[in-house]
């Protein structure tokens, strides 16, 4: 059953960054969140799961209370004290690092922004998963690279790339 949620947690980190808009992507990601808490909880990886679970609630709160500026700095604090809750060593800082570089990714007002801030988060959840023997954790990562990678070109790299092709063609036909 682990595995099983393992693996629907890696789908819904495939669909969190094909998201087009900035709502369809915290969307995916509450829910991403609330599987991957769940996950970490059965691999009794607690800060891992309780880091998780406070991401999807900010999640929600970024999405929904955007305006106020001063949410970004009480989710830190929060995040802070929850790992001094759910503290087991100095792995448990790891957790604390990977969501606080989701929540600068999330707070981003761009999906373009969004997307390439997200590569940061895998830095500090790669060693945690691996220290705390989360196999799946350890291949959503790369799921999670891999996806906001083709997010980032699907969404943000070939729009570009097609233009410059436009106006070049446009050049040659003006010549």
């Amino acid at each position: 059953l682990t595995q099983l949620i393992g693996v629907v947690g890696i789908a819904l980190l495939i669909a969190t960054f094909q998201g087009k808009s900035r709502s369809a992507i915290l969307k995916v990601q509450i829910v991403s969140c609330l599987n991957w808490s769940l996950y970490y909880f059965l691999v009794g990886a607690y800060s891992g799961a309780g880091m998780v679970l406070l991401g999807a609630v900010r999640t929600y709160v970024y999405e929904r209370y955007r305006k106020h500026e001063w949410i970004f700095e009480v989710s830190i604090i929060v995040y802070a004290i929850m790992t001094l809750l759910t503290w087991k060593d100095w792995t448990s800082i790891l957790p604390f690092m990977g969501i606080l570089a989701g929540s600068i990714a999330i707070w981003q007002k761009e999906p373009r922004r969004i997307r390439l801030l997200s590569f940061t988060p895998t830095a500090f959840w790669s060693p945690y998963n691996i220290l705390s023997g989360s196999y799946m954790g350890m291949v959503g990562d790369l799921v999670t690279f891999t996806a906001v990678f083709l997010g980032v070109f699907r969404y943000d790299m070939l729009p570009r790339l097609k233009q410059q092709v436009a106006l070049r063609r446009a050049d040659k036909f003006a010549e």
